[in-house]
């Protein structure tokens, strides 16, 4: 059997995660771990000694042979520790956000150049999720008819009016590169371009600080699709309601309305069509839901990393979570930052 040999950097809540994955993975390797806190790498390398661990990117890479390396830091280091990666002629697996900015992406791009040599791909979640794959497949089969609009939300209880909070790197933007859009929200936007295409942004974006000083904590975006379809994009991270991140859809059509989020879909039709009767269907993540090997943090964190390694080993290189994916979402948050209006 193959077994990759692969790296992981940053090992923060997402890190651990991703190794806690990959390390059940038949087919994988970890073999070094980097992050900036020694404490952190003493405590991990007493339990796991075969393992080398270093402070240090740029030593990492110099020290190891790897076939994959999996980029879990704040979006700041996304840029120079990628560039290093596409150096060292490895796969690339890097959290969300992609890059901090829109010239920082352009450069790794060119980089890459037309022809990918390795799987390059963004930690876009959702697009494991069942449900949502599910809604993709109804918009595909043009089951709501022509579409009229949407509306898609996502929200959390991330930030509060807490100093450990409001001092953590996701309230800096130079960190972070923006606050509830681009850190958080940006899940949800993805989604919105994987369902709807690359949109128009109408008007000018609302963001609001609630808590945060430096960065938005919620934002309101009208939105027009390539077949004038019009929508809206609301958010915030401040929501104490919600005890996960939510991210709710709601889309009408000629033929009915969906409703939808992680869990559920609830879908209204005026005329039935294939699978689904006239009048209301529900659809429950049970009724959807494949068969995971491991199940950490959901199961659609095991599918993304699992499509990862499985990607690298049949050179699998169009990879729907790609980098140039990623970069509608960074243009898109990017136009709304410039056009945005504070209040």
């Amino acid at each position: 059997m193959i077994r990759l040999k692969g790296g992981i950097i940053g090992l923060g809540k997402m890190g651990l995660v991703h190794y806690g994955i990959l390390n059940t993975n038949p087919k994988v390797e970890i073999t070094c771990i980097c992050d900036t806190q020694k404490l952190l790498l003493d405590v991990f390398s007493k339990e796991n000694n075969n393992i080398k661990c270093y402070t240090d990117y740029k030593t990492l890479f110099n020290n190891q042979e790897l076939d994959f390396v999996v980029i879990s830091t704040p979006a700041k280091y996304h840029y120079d520790i990628i560039k290093s990666g596409i150096n060292k002629n490895v796969n690339i697996f890097v959290e969300k956000p992609f890059v901090i900015n829109v010239n920082e992406g352009e450069k790794l791009l060119e980089m890459i150049g037309d022809n990918y040599k390795n799987i390059y791909q963004v930690g876009f979640v959702n697009r494991y999720n069942e449900i949502f794959n599910k809604l993709k497949s109804i918009l595909d089969d043009s089951i709501l008819g022509d579409l009229h609009n949407f509306d898609i939300c996502m929200f959390g209880d991330i930030i509060k009016k807490n100093k450990i909070f409001l001092e953590s790197w996701r309230s800096n933007k130079k960190i972070a590169g923006g606050g509830c859009l681009m850190e958080f929200a940006i899940h949800s936007i993805d989604l919105l371009i994987w369902y709807f295409g690359m949109p128009e942004i109408i008007g000018k974006p609302i963001f609001k600080n609630i808590y945060s000083k430096s960065v938005e904590d919620s934002c309101n975006i009208i939105l027009k699709t390539k077949d004038e379809i019009i929508g809206t994009f609301n958010c915030s991270w401040c929501d104490p309601t919600f005890r996960l991140p939510t991210t709710k859809i709601q889309i009408n059509g000629d033929n009915g309305k969906l409703i939808a989020q992680e869990h559920e879909i609830k879908l209204f039709l005026i005329n039935g069509i294939g699978e689904f009767n006239k009048g209301w269907n529900s659809i429950y993540l049970p009724d959807v839901a494949k068969t995971v090997r491991f199940d950490l943090a959901g199961s659609a964190f095991t599918f993304q990393l699992d499509d990862f390694i499985d990607s690298i080993i049949n050179k699998k290189y169009e990879h729907c979570n790609s980098f140039r994916a990623a970069q509608y979402s960074n243009i898109l948050i990017e136009e709304c930052y410039n056009k945005g209006l504070y209040v």
